[in-house]
């Protein structure tokens, strides 16, 4: 919406089409109708106004934000098909994927904190005390209880 209509004049001509099309090029794909007419009121109803320099001031900024915005997603986008490419390639790399929430960019930050030297750890209960998802035991005179650990995944 901001790239077709950085300045508040250039949004007040845009009509419901070209509002529901710039929310559907974003993205969005329920309530488009409903939500391009509230935007079309939105920007309509009277509002406090800037100087005619600072309103275009303004607009150039936000032409340079999004352009700046743009790159930065197509930049992510170039580093998670180079992650997903590298990823295949690692002999782990169906184990991890085949953990249930685990994707791609997930699947190998969690193989880059755990390492991928099968001998770093002598067992599974030393790999699940590194990453903190060992039940803990609480213990005191005849009281025995084993909980579960909360909040260690950050």
């Amino acid at each position: 919406m901001l790239a077709k209509a950085p300045h508040p004049d250039q949004a007040k001509a845009l009509s419901i089409a070209q509002i529901r099309s710039a929310l559907k090029r974003g993205g969005r794909q329920r309530n488009l109708d409903t939500r391009a007419a509230e935007i079309q009121t939105a920007v309509r109803t009277p509002q406090l106004t800037a100087p005619p320099a600072v309103g275009a001031a303004f607009a150039a900024t936000t032409k340079a934000l999004i352009a700046i915005i743009a790159g930065l997603n197509d930049a992510i986008v170039e580093l998670e098909t180079e992650l997903a490419s590298s990823l295949e390639q690692h002999p782990d790399a169906d184990i991890y994927l085949s953990l249930p929430g685990l994707g791609v960019t997930l699947g190998a930050r969690v193989l880059a904190e755990f390492g991928d030297d099968p001998e770093r750890y002598d067992d599974a209960k030393s790999r699940r005390n590194y990453a903190g998802t060992s039940p803990r035991t609480i213990a005191s005179g005849t009281k025995r209880a084993v909980l579960a650990r909360l909040g260690v995944l950050t």
